[in-house]
């Protein structure tokens, strides 16, 4: 019997709150398979206990350390800055997980920085236009908030990379 070449994916939310994707593929050796688990942290933007509006950076600087901890590796590594928030959308099978942080550089630096990291993490394509690794996409976006603040949202997919084509899948 021949093992099957796609992967198998799954998802749940954990009881402590977190976005868990579940992925099996046939191992190397006959009959084997290899399983995966990644942890996705989920929130909404932060706001102080108090009510009262917080300055973004602000807010950056007091809750991004934590959730930044949180992301996984793949996302993690990309990551230069203080995650404000985050979003988990579920659809056809697939899911995409929006990620948006403060940097504490200017956007051009921020960019290039950006770049360098992904290169050396093996995402291969454009920053400024899609990024690709394994069954990944990754769109970046980076918008100056002051001269030396920068905004960046990312949207991860993991089910943007198969597309069909007269019946098979690249």
């Amino acid at each position: 019997m021949q093992m099957p070449s796609l992967l198998a994916e799954d998802a749940y939310i954990t009881p402590a709150g977190e976005y868990r994707a579940v992925s099996f593929r046939p191992g190397r050796i006959a009959g084997t398979t290899v399983v995966s688990e990644t942890d996705y942290p989920i929130s909404e933007i932060i706001v102080p206990s108090t009510g009262e509006p917080e300055a973004l950076v602000e807010a950056a600087v007091r809750c991004g350390p934590e959730m930044r901890r949180k992301l996984p590796p793949v996302i993690g590594e990309l990551v230069d800055g203080l995650p404000i928030q985050s979003q988990l959308i579920t659809r056809n099978g697939g899911h995409g997980y929006l990620l948006t942080y403060v940097i504490l550089r200017p956007a051009a630096e921020a960019l290039a920085d950006f770049a360098a990291r992904a290169r050396a993490a093996g995402w291969s394509g454009e920053p400024q236009s899609r990024l690709f690794r394994e069954n990944l996409s990754l769109f970046a976006y980076f918008i100056p908030l002051s001269e030396a603040r920068t905004v960046a949202m990312c949207r991860f997919s993991d089910d943007e990379n198969l597309i069909s084509t007269k019946g098979t899948y690249q």
